[in-house]
């Protein structure tokens, strides 16, 4: 074996071991934070850590748009008559609000599940897919909506950095936002991020759909009849100060006829309280 190739392999073996002890710092940072909780919402909105301490059966969720790594455990998903199965070494990640069945099919009391998911800012994956200095592959528009991307040294040292902000609270309000933006960063520079572009750009299409624009705002102003609808309102405050003084006439009548009644003895008559009404 020539030089190069001792060389090359030894490298690998120091990635290789440097990624594993990086994967149990974060498993033993994330126990630290969580403790005995199976879930826990963080001081960063979109960050939430879990844990589980025993295998569990299949259960239906909804997947939002984010990005999940587990750096100890295993879980299994299945999505129709596809299945995914993430765990330390590859990361999952969904571009849209996705319905599934999942288990944990891997953990223990003393080997415990932990995961952290965060959430996907649409807003941050809109800008970096409008760059034109970001360039993606053109993915086709079959794209998954959910799939796994190789867990690497380089995606977990973010990590570290953002579950650090816990700790300083007072921190986090101007931090997070730039570690959150490296994480998506490197998700979206990878092959998954790639295959899925096409999926966040739906979504980022989906949620400019529902919000609607100033110029539509316009063209709605110019288009409504307010002239119509003035006179729709005074009409029914016409309608209403009607029926209000009929409803007040009807009970002036009704007091009046029970007071005749029982005044007929004094030459009193019904008739003559309706005449007056």
């Amino acid at each position: 074996m020539s030089n190069y190739h001792r060389e090359r392999e030894s490298r690998a073996r120091l990635a290789e071991n440097e990624l594993r002890e990086l994967q149990a710092e974060l498993a033993a940072k994330i126990a630290q934070l969580i403790g005995p909780a199976e879930r826990l919402a963080t001081g960063i909105s979109r960050l939430t850590l879990h844990q589980r301490t025993a295998p569990t059966a299949a259960c239906p969720v909804t997947y939002e748009p984010s990005i999940i790594v587990v750096p100890q455990g295993r879980k299994h998903i299945q999505i129709g008559s596809k299945e995914i199965t993430h765990d330390s070494s590859r990361y999952l990640l969904t571009s849209v609000d996705l319905p599934a069945v999942a288990r944990v099919i891997e953990a223990s009391s003393e080997v415990p599940c932990f995961a952290a998911t965060l959430k996907l800012d649409i807003a941050v994956v809109r800008e970096f897919l409008s760059r034109e200095d970001f360039h993606t592959l053109d993915s086709s528009p079959e794209s998954p909506a959910m799939s796994t991307g190789p867990v690497t040294a380089q995606f977990l040292r973010p990590w570290f950095r953002l579950l650090d902000l816990l700790s300083h609270a007072e921190d986090i309000p101007f931090l997070s936002g730039f570690v959150e933006r490296e994480i998506v960063y490197r998700v979206l520079r990878g092959p998954e991020g790639q295959g899925c572009g096409q999926s966040l750009r739906r979504a980022t299409k989906a949620t400019e759909l529902r919000k609607p624009s100033p110029g539509s705002r316009r063209t709605m102003r110019s288009h409504f009849d307010w002239k119509s609808l003035h006179k729709l309102r005074v009409w029914l405050c016409l309608s209403f100060t009607t029926i209000s003084e009929r409803s007040r006439q009807w009970a002036r009548f009704s007091t009046r006829s029970k007071s005749g009644c029982r005044s007929q003895e004094h030459g009193c008559s019904s008739m003559m309280w309706m005449r007056r009404v």
